[in-house]
């Protein structure tokens, strides 16, 4: 069936984005924002000397998109708009509660 939305990075070409998401907001559950986890991971890469400062604090992370699935239907613009984010399997299913 494949993807519904491919996207690509803008971080070089600002002008091209039409999606930016915050990535320097803290997650209650781990204590660290997304960027700054996605750094941690990026230092633990020894043998490249990938390794970044984990600054806190406001940061973004800006998007173009692509292409779409011909027929999907991706109204609201957001990042999962048109995805379809159910949970299969095991009995469950994350629309209920």
């Amino acid at each position: 069936m494949g993807p519904v939305k491919l996207y690509r990075s803008t971080r070089f070409d600002s002008a091209a984005s039409n999606l930016t998401l915050p990535a320097g907001t803290l997650d209650p559950v781990i204590g660290q924002s997304y960027y700054q986890l996605a750094m941690a991971s990026r230092s633990r890469h020894r043998s490249q000397d990938m390794g970044q400062l984990q600054r806190p604090g406001p940061s973004s992370v800006r998007l173009a998109l692509l292409a779409t699935r011909p027929g999907a239907s991706v109204v609201g613009g957001g990042l999962f708009a048109g995805v379809d984010t159910t949970v299969h399997g095991a009995g469950m299913d994350a629309t209920r509660r």
